[in-house]
């Protein structure tokens, strides 16, 4: 649970797509986990604030260490092989 908050989480910090699917995506997994019987509701949401956490972490030090203070989240455009 938490490897999927921080690693969507990040996904969706670094290459911004003008969509709500990743927000869904990341919101949506908890409960189905709770639904499938593999998770209680508790470690969902210390899941998601696990996950919440490591995701700011993370991107702070992108930010100041990696990108040079940079701005983060820059819209990329695919436009495919053809």
């Amino acid at each position: 649970m938490v490897n999927t908050i921080t690693f969507a989480g990040l996904l969706y910090v670094l290459i911004v797509v003008r969509t709500a699917v990743r927000a869904a995506f990341i919101i949506a997994v908890g409960p189905a986990r709770v639904y499938a019987g593999a998770h209680w509701p508790s470690d969902v949401l210390g899941g998601y604030l696990i996950g919440a956490v490591l995701l700011v972490v993370i991107v702070r030090f992108y930010r100041t260490r990696v990108s040079g203070g940079g701005e983060v989240g820059r819209v990329v455009e695919y436009r495919g092989d053809g």
